[in-house]
C-alpha cells in the first residue's frame, strides 16, 4: 500500500504532463491520473463489496518501499522513531475508515518483512569471515557480496536469498545479526501495535483481524535463517507476559501479546508460505517432518513453532529431478531457544495450483486439468496435516480435544489471477503466473478431501484470496491488474 500518498490531496500523478500516456507515472498505474490517490481506493473497496468480498489483505512498508514509510528514518547511524500521529499515521487510520465503511470487515494486515530494494538504507557490501565461514572456499578470491536490509535482523546473498550456511551447518544459529542498519524489534514492535490497535479502535467500527500475517511467503523448509523473524535468536529481548529479559526476541509471542491486549484472536498470528510443486503430474512424498513434501515450509513452521526443528532435511537433493525435497534427517537441525509455544489456528499457503520446474519456478503453459490435479493433491495433503491433530491422528495419539489446528481456517492466500487481454507471455499472465491456475486451483479443491472442511462453530473452515497487485506494472507498461479487478469470472471460465 503506497500510505505516503494514501490522501484526498495527493492526486494519482507523478509528474504532471506524463501520467496520461505513460502509467507507469501514476501512483496507482490502473487508475485514472486526475483524482486522487485516496479515491483510487475508496472506489476499490466499493467495487470490491459489491461483489461479495468481506476481507482483504494488504501489505504495508516502514522504510518506504512501494510509497510507505512508517518511520523518520532507515539506515546506518540513523535515529529511527515512529510518530503515531505523524501524516503516515492518519493517512493509515483514513485506510482502515475507507475500507470498513465500503463494507469491508476483515483484514489481514501483512508487514514488508524482511523489506523490499527500494526501502531507505539497503546497503550492499563484501561479506567477510562469520561463524558460518572463517575462510574463503576453495577457489574464491574474494569474500561474496552481502545485502541488509534494515527491516531484516539478518543478512541476504546479493541476489536476494537468504543467507545460507555451508553445507553441515545452519545459517540460524551461526550467520551474523544485523547490527549494521536493523531498526530493531522494539521500532517494528511500535509499528505493528499501532496498526493493531488502529483496527480495534477504528471510529466506524472494529476492524477484525482475522490473521496477522507476521511475514510474508517464508521458506522454513528450506532457509533455517528465517526463523529469526519468529525467534530471534541474535538479539536479546523482553518476555512480553512477565518483562523479564532474555537473551533472544520472541517476535511471534510478542505479537500474539499484542494481539490479546486489543482482543483479537493470537493464534491467527502466522507466517504464510508457498507449497513445493513437482514436475511430475501428481507426483509425491514424504520428509522427515512426517507430512507432503509439498507443504515441507509449513511443516518446519509448525514444528519450529512446537519445540521442534526446522530447516533443510539432510541427505539426497531429489528436487532437481522431481521438484519435491524428499526424505532426508532433520535430528541435527535448529530449534528455538525458550519453551515450545501452540500452533496457529490458521494455515496460510500462497498457493496457484500448477506443476513447476525442478527449481520450483511454475510451468507457465499448462492445462486446467494438469493444475487441478495438483490442486486436488495438494489440498488433500493439506487436509491430512490438520487431521494429524485431532483426536488420536498421528500428532495427537494421546486424544486432546481442540487442538487449533485440527480445525483451523485454511487460507488458500495470492491465487493468481489472468487478465486475458494481456497474456504477455505464451500461455501465462504478464505476472508469470500459468493461465490455467486460477479456475485449475479451484477444480483441484472441490475434488480434494479439504472441500467440507469446518471451523469448530461448524461454519466454514476454508477462504480463497486472490492476489491483485495494482502498483507494480510488467515490462512495457501493461498492467496486468483493474482496480478493483473482476474476480469470480476468472475462477469459473476454462483458459
Amino acid at each position: 500500500m503506497p500510505l505516503d500518498y494514501y490522501s484526498s490531496q495527493v492526486i494519482n500523478c507523478r509528474n504532471a504532463g506524463l501520467c496520461e500516456s505513460d502509467v507507469t507515472e501514476r501512483y496507482v498505474p490502473t487508475c485514472s491520473h486526475l483524482v486522487s490517490v485516496r479515491v483510487c481506493y475508496q472506489a476499490a473497496f466499493a467495487g470490491y463489496a459489491s461483489s461479495g468480498i468481506t476481507g482483504l489483505r494488504f501489505q504495508f512498508a516502514v522504510c518506504g518501499s512501494a510509497g510507505s514509510k512508517a518511520f523518520s528514518g532507515c539506515g546506518k547511524n540513523v535515529a529511527v522513531s515512529f510518530n503515531p500521529v505523524s501524516p503516515w499515521a492518519t493517512n493509515f487510520k483514513n485506510f482502515y475508515a475507507d475500507m470498513y465503511a465500503a463494507g469491508i470487515r476483515r483484514i489481514t494486515p501483512t508487514p514488508a518483512m524482511p523489506g523490499w530494494d527500494d526501502d531507505e538504507g539497503v546497503e550492499t557490501l563484501p561479506g567477510g569471515p562469520t561463524g558460518c565461514q572463517a575462510t574463503l572456499a576453495q577457489g574464491q578470491s574474494t569474500w561474496p557480496m552481502v545485502r541488509w536490509y534494515p527491516m531484516s535482523p539478518f543478512p541476504y546473498t546479493e541476489d536476494g536469498i537468504p543467507y545460507y550456511a555451508p553445507a553441515g551447518q545452519f545459517a540460524y544459529g551461526c550467520a551474523p545479526s544485523n547490527g549494521r542498519n536493523f531498526v530493531g524489534w522494539d521500532k517494528l514492535f511500535e509499528v505493528y501495535r499501532f496498526v493493531i490497535q488502529s483496527a480495534r479502535n477504528n471510529p466506524g467500527g472494529v476492524l477484525d483481524i482475522e490473521e496477522f500475517d507476521m511475514a510474508n511467503e517464508q521458506f522454513l523448509g528450506q532457509y533455517d535463517i528465517q526463523g529469526r523473524l519468529l525467534v530471534d535468536n541474535m538479539n536479546g529481548g523482553v518476555d512480553p507476559y512477565t518483562n523479564q529479559p532474555l537473551t533472544y526476541t520472541p517476535v511471534l509471542e510478542t505479537l500474539r501479546k499484542i494481539m490479546v491486549d486489543n482482543y483479537f484472536d493470537p493464534s491467527r498470528v502466522t507466517v504464510s508460505s508457498i507449497p513445493d510443486g513437482p514436475n511430475q503430474g501428481g507426483y509425491d512424498c514424504v520428509t522427515p517432518y512426517g507430512d507432503s513434501a509439498r507443504l515441507i515450509h509449513f511443516s518446519a513452521l509448525i514444528s519450529a513453532i512446537g519445540g521442534g526443528r526446522f530447516g533443510l532435511p539432510s541427505g539426497p537433493d531429489f528436487s532437481q529431478s522431481t521438484g519435491l525435497k524428499c526424505g532426508g534427517q532433520i535430528s541435527a537441525n535448529p530449534t528455538f531457544p525458550g519453551p515450545a509455544m501452540s500452533a496457529p489456528s490458521i494455515v496460510d499457503l500462497h498457493l496457484g495450483a500448477s506443476l513447476s520446474f525442478g527449481d520450483g519456478a511454475a510451468l507457465t503453459y499448462q492445462t486446467q486439468a494438469q493444475a487441478a490435479l495438483e490442486g486436488q493433491v495438494t489440498l488433500t495433503n493439506v487436509k491430512s496435516l490438520m487431521n494429524s491433530y485431532c483426536p488420536f491422528g498421528l500428532r495427537n495419539p494421546a486424544g486432546t480435544p481442540n487442538l487449533p489446528l485440527c480445525k483451523a481456517l485454511y487460507m488458500n492466500g495470492e491465487i493468481p489471477l489472468y487478465a486475458s487481454n494481456n497474456p504477455l507471455l505464451y500461455g501465462g499472465n504478464c505476472d508469470e503466473s500459468p493461465l490455467a491456475a486460477p479456475a485449475g486451483t479451484i477444480a483441484g479443491f472441490n475434488a480434494s478431501t479439504l472441500v467440507n472442511h469446518k471451523l469448530p462453530s461448524g461454519a466454514s473452515g476454508v477462504i480463497f484470496r486472490p492476489w491483485v497487485d495494482p502498483i507494480n506494472v510488467a515490462p512495457g507498461t501493461k498492467t496486468c491488474y483493474q482496480l478493483p479487478h473482476p474476480l469470480t469470472t476468472y475462477f469459473l471460465s476454462t483458459p
